[in-house]
């Protein structure tokens, strides 16, 4: 973050996957991103925006709300931005894999720094899911359907070459780590 500079826009893209009330251990928690929100202002930036597109049947619009992320809005002069309602770039993939071109929200595109906000989750496909399953939130509804009807661990790959962080925080306060993989690969190791 030494490389920030005051005029430089940010982009905090945290993992807000459900939107509802209950939201600790699915969405990422706003004490994490108001901490990255205190850093960058106190190096002086002043362009900060939280954007994601939600999960299947959720809105990221309704997620600020209920996990206090309008509020956060208010308090630090945050732009919040829903990218299921971005306009997308078509942008080609560079290793192979089951897409040749993936669209990505253009507020996440055009920034000058990314950070990348995920929960600590399992998952039943990929066993644990981090900061490279959580870009999925900067693709358009149809786009992150698609990608569990494919190789999801190509897909995820292929997601990774085109959108690069610059940081990558997990939120690691309360995750939701028992997916019937995970519980699974734990039992017959001998770690649970």
């Amino acid at each position: 973050m030494e490389h920030l500079s005051p005029d430089d826009s940010v982009v905090i893209k945290p993992n807000l996957v459900a939107s509802r009330k209950n939201f600790t251990g699915v969405d990422t928690d706003p004490r994490v991103i108001e901490a990255l929100v205190k850093c960058l202002k106190d190096r002086g930036v002043r362009r900060i925006t939280i954007a994601d597109g939600s999960g299947m049947g959720n809105s990221a619009t309704k997620a600020f709300e209920y996990c206090g992320y309008k509020d956060l809005s208010a308090r630090y002069g945050l732009r919040l931005v829903d990218l299921e309602k971005d306009e997308f770039i078509k942008k080609p993939v560079s290793i192979e894999g089951p897409f040749k071109i993936l669209e990505i929200a253009r507020t996440v595109l055009e920034c000058d720094y990314l950070i990348n906000v995920p929960v600590m989750k399992a998952h039943n496909f990929t066993l644990v899911t981090c900061s490279l399953k959580n870009l999925k939130g900067t693709m358009p509804r149809s786009q992150k359907t698609a990608f569990h009807g494919v190789d999801l661990h190509r897909a995820i790959a292929q997601l990774n070459r085109v959108l690069i962080p610059d940081l990558i925080v997990v939120d690691g306060l309360q995750g939701d780590l028992y997916s019937r993989a995970v519980m699974t690969l734990w039992l017959w190791t001998g770690l649970f």
